[in-house]
């Protein structure tokens, strides 16, 4: 719970403005999010059988914008 609570990934002071429609809403873990995936993507090659599929993550938190309501599915968050 520690690492949980102390972990920290950016700067806050170096935060884009909230009110700023063009701001990276991922700035807070952008930099990790990208070595990942880079990371990633030199390491692994999909192999010829590669399944996707379209589920629904339970979710109830109003700010999520991308959020979608699919009226014949649980609620939740597309992944």
């Amino acid at each position: 719970m520690n690492i949980l609570k102390f972990i920290h990934f950016a700067d806050n002071s170096q935060m884009p403005d909230v009110t700023d429609p063009n701001r990276d809403r991922l700035y807070k873990v952008r930099e990790f999010f990208d070595k990942v995936n880079s990371v990633l993507m030199e390491n692994y090659t999909p192999g010829e059988f590669l399944s996707a599929d379209e589920s629904l993550i339970p979710c109830k938190s109003a700010k999520a914008y991308f959020k979608q309501y699919m009226p014949k599915k649980r609620y939740g968050i597309l992944s």
